[in-house]
């Protein structure tokens, strides 16, 4: 094999896209793994905003009961009169928590839950992967009859660009796994007598309203 091809395909596994020719690739519809493709992904993510009667005294009971099902709270904090915070809990059990807070609460001031789909994007990182793959087993197969010190050399960086190229694509296919099992949930929560003062409505002043009598127009006389 010639310099030309050894850069060719250094490049092109640089650059992230098919393996150049001489090495095989897997079909576009060719399933890695029974859990790989075909696999729903989808990442979730909750906010809300609640007043409490005592919300720090709230905050600690909705973080016994995400740590209950699973969840991890990455922070929260209590001030006067407000607490929040944020969690990552499994998807299958938000509902109930999202229920669990409402009931805390003595009145809920907002509840929004958002999904991004990104099945796609978790499909073409395992087929992507599963492409390096079969290019470093052919790639490594070439390289044990290769006699050029040269052919040997470039065939070694290869490998090395391979395998920094399935570390990255790896880290991401486990970011969008770990995501569609983790959903993202917020919560605000702001004491009732620190809520925000709201004047009582009164109608704008119009000036006097009394109704002024409409005269009766009379006919001018006749001449």
């Amino acid at each position: 094999m010639d310099n030309t091809t050894l850069s060719l395909l250094a490049a092109s596994v640089l650059l992230g896209g098919c393996v150049a020719p001489m090495v095989g690739t897997l079909p576009r519809d060719t399933t890695v793994s029974p859990a790989g493709l075909h696999q729903t992904v989808v990442i979730r993510y909750s906010t809300m905003d609640l007043l409490a009667e005592d919300p720090a005294e709230a905050v600690g009971e909705l973080e016994r009961i995400i740590d209950e099902a699973g969840g991890v709270v990455s922070w929260s904090t209590a001030g006067d009169g407000y607490a929040e915070l944020s969690a990552q809990v499994p998807s299958g059990s938000l509902i109930d928590i999202r229920l669990a807070a409402r009931q805390i609460a003595v009145q809920i001031l907002s509840d929004e839950t958002s999904s991004e789909d990104v099945t796609e994007v978790y499909e073409d990182l395992v087929e992507r992967f599963g492409q390096l793959e079969q290019a470093e087993e052919e790639i490594q197969t070439i390289l044990a009859s290769a006699k050029d010190p040269q052919q040997i050399s470039s065939f070694q960086l290869v490998l090395r660009l391979l395998g920094q190229e399935k570390e990255t694509v790896e880290t991401d296919m486990k970011y969008y796994a770990d995501s569609g099992s983790i959903a993202t949930l917020d919560i605000y929560l702001s004491s009732a007598a620190y809520a925000p003062y709201e004047p009582p409505y009164e109608p704008p002043y119009r000036g006097d309203l009394t109704p002024t009598p409409t005269p009766i127009p009379t006919a001018a006389p006749i001449k």
